[in-house]
């Protein structure tokens, strides 16, 4: 009988009889959600989206930032792409600085980042440190360094060139068109090789070291491990550098202002000689806050986001095809 009665017995779910909260209610919650985010919105509206649709205006107007706007169309642009060679020519310096800087970079920096990543390396952490310090050193001091070190009469790297009979005469390292370019190249590598160096090892702590070992039972040496498994599963991390690498080049502007417009360096104009070292951010600077042409800088800006957008779609479609490969 006890065990018919227990057959028979239907258990029901049991069921929230509890009316919900009026503070839980859908609508209420989103008026609360808008609320916390109103002012991140009115920050963004503000700093952001008002600013840019400012700037693409005044870019049709000339204006030096005290007198009344005056509309010429597209006036600026025309003269920028058919009048004014200093575009072409500081979008030339800036693919040539970056093509000087971001190869020898990345290889030193992948160097120091296989070597470094050794586990039995003696003083480890301090060599990391002394690769990474240029990196968190301030433009200013940068430029401070290399004025002194390319100094024509009185620099470090002349001196030494001479010493080893490599030159006959000193070089004018900041006075030249292509020595300048490298110039400007050599104190790129020296400052970012440490933070490149820092993404490499970070993306080589990543593989699991039964990888290696089972390379190494099959009779892979160094060499090949490196270029067979490390590089590969590098891949993703390499990409990322090498993008930003060349987003962050075409915003290049502390480091040629300071170098070649120091009471150290002979006080070059803006650009170095001959605008050899004159890039897209510095041609935009010179112009919107050196020669008070506001609407022609705008113009400038936009244009080199246009650049930057370009160089970012095409980064994000390489990204895209690494990841389906």
């Amino acid at each position: 009988m006890k065990e018919k009665s227990a057959r028979n017995i239907i258990i029901t779910p049991a069921t929230n009889s509890r009316k919900p909260r009026r503070g839980n209610k859908p609508g209420k919650r989103n008026r609360y959600a808008i609320f916390f985010l109103a002012p991140y919105i009115a920050g963004v509206l503000v700093f952001w989206i008002l600013p840019i649709l400012f700037t693409f205006a005044i870019s049709f107007t000339k204006w030096d930032g005290f007198n009344a706007m005056q509309f010429i169309g597209i006036e600026n642009y025309k003269h920028l792409f058919l009048e004014d060679g200093r575009f072409f020519k500081s979008l030339f310096n800036t693919v040539v600085i970056m093509g000087l800087s971001i190869p020898v970079t990345l290889v030193l920096a992948l160097i120091f980042a296989y070597i470094l990543s050794g586990k039995a390396l003696y003083a480890k952490r301090f060599l990391q440190l002394g690769v990474f310090l240029p990196y968190i050193m301030t433009p200013v001091a940068v430029g401070i360094i290399f004025a002194l070190l390319f100094d024509q009469h009185y620099g470090f790297v002349n001196r030494i060139l001479m010493y080893l009979h490599i030159i006959q005469s000193p070089l004018p390292w900041l006075g030249n068109e292509w020595l300048a370019r490298i110039t400007l190249a050599i104190a790129l590598i020296w400052m970012y090789c440490g933070y490149q160096m820092i993404l490499l090892m970070s993306g080589m702590s990543m593989i699991s070291e039964d990888v290696y070992d089972a390379a190494r039972i099959d009779g892979a040496n160094t060499r090949q491990v490196f270029f067979r498994i490390t590089l590969p599963l590098l891949k993703g991390v390499l990409v990322f550098v090498v993008i930003t690498s060349l987003i962050g080049g075409f915003q290049l502007f502390d480091e040629p202002l300071l170098l070649f417009n120091s009471s150290l360096s002979g006080k070059f104009p803006i650009g170095g000689p001959d605008n050899a070292a004159l890039t897209m951010s510095l041609f935009f600077y010179n112009e919107s806050y050196t020669n008070f042409n506001f609407g022609y800088g705008a113009a400038i800006s936009y244009m080199m986001f246009v650049v930057i957008a370009l160089i970012s779609f095409v980064s994000m479609k390489i990204m895209d095809r690494g990841d389906r490969l």
